[in-house]
């Protein structure tokens, strides 16, 4: 156990505070690490060394490929996966799960990926809807550029793919743990045209 919401110690949207105070630390770029005197493992059986190295970054430290932040209360948020970050074609390194929050904040848009775009320098967001129509594709332009004009340049979608189809963990377009299946969504999905 790394972070925990216990009884009196509790906030909704964070993995809570952490199990042993001081354990978990954030690394320049945001990966959260946890550091203890006994970990429950030293390394991976038959991986690669250059796996077990960049995980198993020290005696006691564990890099936990998690990207979090501490609010001022202590309690730990997730913010992503560092696997995830996207480099911008200006060199800046940032993660898409903030942004695919913000677009998923809209009651007609059932989920969201962001990913760079192929044909130019801003990101391409493929968005699940209920349906498409006029309507929703003029209201969700209107969500997108609300969210853009709080987004620096290289982090503003420039591009809108729209599908009707959900990812699910059955379509593969989800893993077994929820997570978006970011390869696979690209995979099946890119080719469609930008709106």
């Amino acid at each position: 156990m790394v972070a925990w919401n216990k009884p009196g110690s509790l906030k909704v949207g964070t993995v809570g505070r952490p199990a042993e105070p001081g354990t978990v630390s954030l690394a320049p770029d945001g990966e959260a690490i946890v550091t203890r005197t006994a970990l429950l493992s030293h390394g991976y059986f038959e991986a690669p060394e250059e796996d077990s190295r960049a995980t198993f970054i020290g005696p006691h430290s564990v890099a936990t490929g998690d990207i979090a932040r501490f609010d001022e209360q202590g309690f730990l948020t997730i913010t992503g996966r560092k696997k995830d970050a996207i480099i911008a074609r200006s060199g800046e390194k940032f993660h898409p799960e903030p942004i695919e929050a913000l677009i998923q904040d809209h009651a007609r848009i059932k989920a969201a990926l962001v990913t760079s775009s192929d044909r130019n320098s801003g990101m391409t967001a493929i968005l699940v809807v209920a349906r498409r129509d006029d309507e929703t594709t003029t209201d969700i332009r209107r969500h997108i550029e609300r969210v853009n004009s709080g987004l620096p340049a290289c982090q503003r979608v420039t591009e809108l793919v729209f599908t009707e189809q959900d990812f699910t963990v059955d379509n593969g377009l989800r893993t077994k743990n929820l997570k978006l299946n970011r390869n696979a969504i690209r995979a099946a999905l890119l080719t469609a045209a930008p709106a």
